[in-house]
């Protein structure tokens, strides 16, 4: 159920709409776990897949690899995606500082970084409509 807008190629054209599909696979997760949305030009789904698990309260993930799964499937943008298992959707320092070092990697590539969106069980948090990453053009 969770994979079935990549087959339908889904646009996000909201950090609801993205934090809906993953809250079916992280909304139960006692840990935090980071997917990407691999997005085409129009910002329709490529793909959606797990980048990285970490432990309750932190997920480690390289700029490097995220660029390199976004080349490979010949994305133009991407849309990061966390769980905070603690229930508070507010980005952590951390959050911050990992979304800025994706979005730098990404713009000599042509790759934007879309949004970060940030998961509880209840609610979400986007980055861009708190304007700590500007929306991408």
């Amino acid at each position: 159920y969770a994979e079935a807008p990549a087959r339908w190629r889904t646009e996000l054209c909201s950090p609801q709409a993205v934090a809906y599909m993953a809250k079916v696979r992280l909304a139960a997760c006692e840990h935090e776990e980071l997917w990407i949305a691999y997005l085409d030009t129009q910002n329709r789904l490529l793909a959606w897949e797990m980048a990285a698990q970490g432990s309750v309260h932190t997920v480690p993930l390289y700029p490097r690899d995220v660029m390199a799964r976004a080349l490979e499937l010949k994305a133009s943008g991407l849309i990061l995606v966390h769980n905070h298992p603690g229930g508070s959707p507010r980005p952590s320092g951390a959050d911050i500082d990992l979304t800025k070092k994706i979005q730098s990697a990404g713009e000599p590539l042509g790759i934007r970084l879309t949004d970060h969106v940030i998961v509880t069980d209840d609610t979400c948090y986007s980055m861009v409509e708190d304007c700590i990453i500007p929306p991408a053009s």
